[in-house]
């Protein structure tokens, strides 16, 4: 049998340990199959030479990916852009009406999946969805459930989920106006409480969808919980948390 899932000194450690998690490394690419799983066709493989951690029936909690793979984001009820284009050569009509090779794209859904990273590093939740993982590719999530608005999320980057599925922390693919947490002391004007927070970096947000961490591309003030005002600079990490905010460090 030329297909297995794991080297046979490897499978007979695991059964002879006790039921715990464990990380292990891989001798060579290898097909394992994450948390949560009820279906596989053993396609999924994880890279040689890194670090897999399994959890007490074996299956991946974490590990590196060999190559990039579609696979369903913590987040996927939020997902905006299900689909991704395929390239196809002369997909219609007979050959005698097809003298030039004729080369299209069509648009084929994911089914609430979006494309991870070859090479780089996946979490999975208990339902078998990632946690955490390096988009090979834009992504485009809801912010809140009961509300308008979404934000897409730059390829390259690693994107993060809470539990409920809800965008924990990301990069910013573009320029964004964003409430962080704490912002009805700070409805001022026609401003509505939001902040331009800046594409290409890093924002974390609260499990309600508001910005507890992020970087402003204009300078913007700030009423704190003791009613006095702070300025907020441009291209520097801004904290917000129980009403305050606080500047920690310049952006590099």
């Amino acid at each position: 049998m030329k297909k297995c899932f794991l080297p046979a000194a490897l499978l007979t450690l695991l059964l002879f340990t006790n039921a715990q998690a464990q990380d292990i490394v891989l001798s060579k690419d290898t097909a394992l199959i994450p948390q949560g799983w009820s279906v596989s066709r053993g396609e999924l493989k994880f890279k040689k030479n890194s670090t897999v951690s399994l959890n007490d029936s074996n299956q991946v909690v974490s590990g590196v990916l060999d190559k990039s793979s579609y696979l369903r984001p913590a987040g996927w009820q939020y997902l905006i852009n299900d689909h991704y284009f395929a390239t196809t050569a002369n997909l219609f009509g007979p050959p005698f009406l097809r003298p030039v090779p004729y080369h299209s794209s069509i648009l084929l859904p994911t089914y609430r999946h979006i494309e991870y990273k070859g090479g780089t590093r996946v979490t999975f939740d208990a339902s078998g969805c990632v946690l955490s993982g390096t988009l090979n590719e834009a992504a485009t999530f809801q912010l809140q459930p009961d509300s308008y608005g979404f934000v897409t999320f730059k390829e390259d980057t690693v994107l993060t989920f809470y539990p409920d599925g809800r965008v924990c922390s990301g990069t910013l693919k573009n320029d964004y106006l964003l409430r962080p947490a704490g912002w009805q002391k700070n409805n001022n004007g026609f401003s509505a409480g939001f902040l331009p927070f800046k594409s290409g970096t890093a924002i974390r947000f609260t499990a309600d969808g508001l910005v507890s961490e992020g970087i402003l591309k204009d300078p913007a003030f700030w009423t704190q919980p003791d009613e006095s005002t702070l300025q907020l600079p441009k291209n520097t990490v801004i904290r917000f948390n129980n009403g305050a905010a606080a500047v920690m460090a310049a952006d590099k």
